[in-house]
This record gives C-alpha cells, structure tokens and sequence, in this order.
C-alpha cells in the first residue's frame, strides 16, 4: 500500500475569484446569493502592519477572505471537485486543504 500527501500551499490566497463564482453558477446557486458572494470577494483590499507602521493599501485580487466563516467554505467548494480526477482509481480523502 501507497500513500500520497498533497498540500496546496498557500491554497486559500490562490483561489481565481473568476473561476470560483464560475464554479459556483454550476452549484445552481441562486443569483441573489451569487452576487452577495461576488460583492464580498471583488474590490477588496490589504495592507501590512508591523509595530505601529502601515503598508499602504493594495487589491486583493485573488483568494477568499482569512478569518471569516464565508472563506473556507467558499475554498471547500472551489476545491471539492478535484478527488473526481481520481475517481474509480484509488481511495482518497479531502480534509480542508490536503488530499491522502
């Protein structure tokens, strides 16, 4: 028996805000719902702070939100699908961001 890790590093900043509401239109979700997850994802900024120093502010211009209960599930349904290249050829698990 074989046994192979995957961890997608820094999974939760590389997620396509393009590609995910894509993928959420095939969920079915409801267009209301699509575009409160739309206006949540687009147009956000980020910034550093270290000490009492701030970085300027920049777009965020992929990746779901650190620290919000919305982020990882919207990161839970952007990934989901990817055990299916795997389908009827092996075991797999899906954890967060880690595949065995």
């Amino acid at each position: 028996m074989d046994a192979i890790y995957f961890d997608f590093s820094k999974a939760f900043d590389s997620v396509s805000h393009s590609k995910l509401i894509h993928k959420l239109k095939g969920y079915e979700l409801a267009d209301k719902l699509l575009t409160i997850i739309d206006n949540f994802l687009f147009n956000r900024r980020q910034r550093v702070t270290v000490c009492e120093g701030n970085s300027a502010y920049a777009p965020t211009t992929s990746g779901v939100p650190h620290g919000s209960v919305l982020g990882p599930l919207l990161f839970l349904l952007y990934t989901n699908d990817v055990v299916d290249l795997f389908s009827g050829v092996v075991n797999e698990k899906l954890y967060a961001d880690e595949i065995k």
